[in-house]
């Protein structure tokens, strides 16, 4: 449980940082990046769950 909120809390720097980094120059990869690890954070629970069933 602790590496998920790790993960989110860094997903969630990557997202601040890529919206830095796409309002300076236009550029969105690293803000997508970011929402793509957080979405996978946020489901991986779910996605584990299922599994172990």
């Amino acid at each position: 449980m602790f590496a998920k909120t790790l993960l989110s809390v860094l997903a969630l720097g990557v997202v601040i940082v890529g919206l830095l980094q796409f309002f300076n120059d236009g550029s969105y990869l690293v803000f997508v990046l970011g929402m793509v690890v957080y979405f996978l954070a946020t489901i991986s629970g779910s996605i584990c769950k299922r599994m172990n069933k």
